[in-house]
């Protein structure tokens, strides 16, 4: 095999040439919407992070060849380091990254967790999907936070979470497309050893422990997703009324009276999404 690694990759969205708003308002949809309560700046700045991270991802979604994916992968790997590239949307990071003094640990993180979809793709447990989402989304949200100034030092955590939430909600998504892949992101320790194809198409051993999305016992079958249930007394009532049943999800709230009387209360969430036993 020749060695492509020096090479910039083509992709048939993202053209070396292409204005990084067109490429978020095509295949962003979301973040371009976002992106107009920005300033022009900002917005530009946004869209050329996004660029590079979605023409990141390409390289191995759209690989014919793993292998020359992977060697493509790992010169970005080693041009990140270097602060230096011969690919136009690189080096365009490399720019973006002394313009908003992003730290690249972050991007090279990236490119090592989209380097892991070109391998055998089946998650072992939650620790490992959890490092996964945030190597491939939570590292977008830590850049993003120097893309937008931020200042706050608490706001890394929130953005990494987000980004871990908005992957983990994409692996939900495409469990079945993932599948067709060769790829299994639901971890084995919930779902069990269960190859891709079994996925595709499941006998009956796998049937009978996946349920139906209408499926379900008491409030949790019946509430909107996103949304949440009235409150209720925690009581013998409220457990035999079949409002409340093992395996249902609940949050915990406390309501106190003000010290300063007048009757005022205020109510707190204890605990949240508390798993019912029995």
């Amino acid at each position: 095999m020749s060695d492509i690694s020096h090479l910039p990759f083509r992709s048939p969205a993202i053209s070396p040439d292409s204005d990084p708003r067109s490429v978020i308002a095509r295949h962003g949809r979301s973040f371009h919407f976002a992106s107009k309560l920005l300033d022009r700046e900002t917005a530009s700045r946004c869209a050329r992070l996004y660029r590079f991270c979605r023409y990141v991802d390409d390289i191995a979604d759209q690989a014919r060849d793993a292998g020359r994916a992977q060697l493509r992968l790992r010169q970005i790997q080693q041009d990140l380091s270097a602060g230096r590239s011969g690919d136009p949307i690189v080096l365009d990071f490399l720019v973006l990254s002394d313009q908003c003094d992003i730290n690249r640990e972050p991007a090279i993180e990236l490119v090592r967790g989209v380097r892991s979809d070109l391998g055998r793709v089946r998650i072992p447990d939650v620790a490992a999907l959890h490092q996964y989402c945030f190597r491939v989304a939570g590292t977008v949200g830590l850049m993003m936070c120097d893309v937008l100034d931020v200042t706050n030092p608490r706001a890394s955590a929130y953005a990494i979470d987000l980004g871990i939430a908005m992957q983990l909600t994409n692996i939900a998504r495409d469990v079945g497309e993932d599948a067709l892949a060769n790829r299994r992101y639901i971890p084995a320790s919930l779902l069990g050893e269960v190859e891709p194809e079994e996925i595709v198409n499941p006998g009956r051993d796998l049937e009978e422990r996946l349920a139906d999305a209408d499926e379900g016992i008491g409030l949790n079958a019946i509430i909107p997703r996103g949304r949440r249930a009235i409150s209720i007394n925690v009581d013998g009532g409220s457990a035999v009324s079949g409002f409340l049943n093992p395996g249902n999800y609940v949050d915990l709230l406390v309501t106190l009276n003000s010290t300063g009387g007048g009757g005022k209360t205020t109510t707190y969430t204890l605990l949240q999404a508390v798993y019912v036993l029995a």
